[in-house]
């Protein structure tokens, strides 16, 4: 709907950027607050479980591909805006929390077990329905985004 909205309207030039979950360094002006990929990998660092969803996709773009989108618009506006005034920027697979956790987890060179009290292998990551947590809110367990809009500006 918003597409066709955008698509119809003449005023403002503009393009709406819809980004995904985006991950990247932390932020070197904001000294407070913790980010899911900085928090997951304080987590995955220690000898205890935890718990990620499961059941939950999420597309995820990295901030610097992000970065290249804005900066490729700003070179081409306002002479050359893209087809689509609306612009969803995610990576092109949906994932769980799981799935990032296992990625970052290979990607850092740790271990997915660690040696519990008994000697035995127990694992860092434990696989949990959302449906055990109470966010407090409502959220869809799928938001799957297209980014092929995006891609094909960037070429």
């Amino acid at each position: 709907k918003f597409d066709s909205f955008l698509a119809g309207c003449r005023e403002p030039s503009c393009v709406v950027l819809r980004p995904t979950n985006i991950v990247g360094p932390k932020h070197p002006y904001m000294s407070t607050g913790t980010k899911f990929l900085q928090w997951l990998d304080n987590q995955l660092r220690q000898d205890a479980p935890t718990k990620v969803f499961s059941d939950e996709f999420r597309n995820y773009v990295w901030v610097g591909d992000l970065v290249a989108v804005v900066l490729k618009l700003i070179e081409d506006f306002p002479t050359s805006l893209p087809p689509s005034r609306l612009l969803h920027c995610g990576g092109p697979d949906a994932l769980t929390r799981v799935d990032v956790a296992n990625l970052l987890a290979a990607a850092k060179g740790y271990s997915l077990t660690y040696e519990g009290p008994e000697g035995a292998a127990l694992p860092r990551v434990v696989p949990t329905p959302r449906a055990d947590v109470d966010l407090g809110y409502a959220s869809p367990l799928c938001v799957r985004m297209t980014s092929g809009r995006a891609e094909a500006l960037l070429g």
